[in-house]
């Protein structure tokens, strides 16, 4: 059963992540959204994929209302928020069944194509809601993805 890791410190400059990352050891998590955000440092900085590519990818994500990818280019899922934050808020201000599948899609990907050990969450939005983040992945591993080939951790950037 996959080890759930609350707050890790992010640091883009770590040369361990970056190279794991390039590796496609890491599956990294991230908004669907542009600016000075994690999808962009890590994406563009790191694995050196255009920002015409991000940019576009950003916005077929939120505009189709499905979390997307940028595998095989990059080990990189992007979750939409527009889908997550819409009108049918439960007491936490989110979709939670819209964010529960957007969570699954990530766990899927991870399993049919990453293949990575470790997963790292970086979704600046929801930084307040990580216990929530963290019992739907729970629930997801104990039921739907109870014994998954790779995955061995889940990391939240703090």
């Amino acid at each position: 059963m996959p080890i759930i890791i609350e707050k890790t410190p992010l640091d883009e400059t770590n040369e361990d992540f970056r190279r794991r990352l390039l590796n496609k050891e890491i599956h990294l998590v991230c908004e669907a959204a542009n600016g000075l955000t994690a999808l962009n440092a890590f994406a563009c900085q790191v694995c050196e994929i255009d920002f015409k590519i991000i940019d576009e990818a950003v916005a077929l994500v939120n505009n189709k209302k499905e979390t997307g990818t940028l595998y095989p280019r990059a080990s990189i899922s992007i979750i939409p928020i527009e889908r997550v934050l819409n009108n049918n808020y439960d007491q936490a201000g989110l979709n939670t069944p819209a964010l529960q599948k957007c969570l699954e899609d990530v766990l899927v990907a991870n399993e049919k194509y990453i293949h990575a050990k470790l997963i790292y969450f970086s979704l600046e939005t929801f930084a307040d809601r990580h216990l929530l983040i963290k019992n739907i992945l729970r629930n997801l591993l104990d039921n739907q993805f109870n014994n998954p080939t790779y995955l061995e951790e889940i990391h939240f950037f703090a």
